[in-house]
Parts: structure tokens; sequence; C-alpha cells
């Protein structure tokens, strides 16, 4: 697979939040941060099963990326972490085995009172990990919950995620999960 235009656009706009420092490089830091700042959003319990999956998930992340980078003696930028993504959105199953535990599991965290739904509010807080404005988070919900419905059920967070990381329409609200790109 190659990452379409608008696939590395968005995902370019990954890079950036999770590129702490701006300076165009993601080290350990960036990743460790990002994860630490997840938990404290999700109000994970430390050492619960749930934060422990998180954890790892950024660890082997990481750990890949690092791999891939050492081989080829050189930093993680974003080319390399480009085509990181794109190799690991290439596989047959990448969204069922890759994308789709993830989100669950941040669902379930979410999802406090456990009825299968998440409102606005709890993703406008899972969105204020990456440190976005006020503005961009309207117009990020406003894409994603165009009828104003208000409530997401883990199925349609599930269609926003595979939009983001699969869809090459610019219009579809999954697009917009991180916000303009």
């Amino acid at each position: 697979m190659m990452l379409t235009n608008v696939q590395r656009r968005k995902l370019t706009r990954m890079f950036r939040y999770l590129d702490g420092d701006g300076d165009g490089v993601l080290v350990r830091g960036d990743y460790d941060r990002i994860c630490a700042a997840l938990l404290r959003v999700l109000e994970a319990r430390a050492g619960s099963p749930e934060a422990d999956e998180i954890r790892a998930s950024y660890a082997l992340e990481w750990d890949e990326l690092q791999a891939e980078a050492d081989r080829a003696a050189r930093p993680v930028t974003l080319k390399g972490w480009l085509a990181y993504r794109d190799a690991q959105l290439s596989g047959p199953d990448a969204f069922e085995v890759m994308i789709d535990p993830y989100v669950g599991t941040v669902f379930a965290l979410l999802d406090r009172d456990a009825d299968g739904h998440i409102t606005r509010a709890e993703v406008r807080r899972y969105l204020g990990l990456y440190g976005m404005g006020e503005g961009a988070l309207e117009e990020i919900l406003a894409k994603i919950d165009p009828r104003a419905e208000g409530v997401f059920s883990r199925a349609k967070i599930g269609q926003l995620a595979r939009e983001f990381y699969f869809s090459d329409d610019e219009g579809a609200p999954g697009s917009w999960l991180l916000g303009r790109f």
C-alpha cells in the first residue's frame, strides 16, 4: 500500500501532535509523554489491565519505530514515521489487529458508566490530550457529529477511526478526528 495524499496529511497531523517539542524528530520521551497524558485523561488506574495495555501499545510502537530507525541509522523523522505507518496499515487485517483493540480500550475507559456510549464531552476530554484549542475541538466535534446527536457508540467510534486511517475522502467524518489537515 502507498499512503494517499489525504492519508499522508492526516498522519502528518498526528505526527505533529506526537512530536512534543516540534523539532521534527520523535524520541521515546514523545511517546512516553503522550501515553502519560492519555492515561491522565482517561483516569486509568495504575496497574489496571487497561492502563497496562495502553502502555504496552505505546511501548511496542516505539520499539518498532526505534528498530527501523536503527536499521536506517537515522532518527525517527516524519518521513520514517510515515513509512512505518504505511507498512503498518498495509496488512490485510491492520485495523482489526492494530487499531480496533486500542480504540476499544480507550472507549471502555471513556465510557465510565458502561452504557455503551460516550458523549461529546468525553470525546472532547480525549482530544484534549493533544492540546487542541477550543476552536479546533469545536470544528472536530461538528465534523464527527454533524447531526449534533451528542453521543457515540463503540461501533461509531470504530468507524471514525477506520476512516481516519484508511479513508481517502477529505469529507469523511473520521478524517477529521485530529482536526484540520
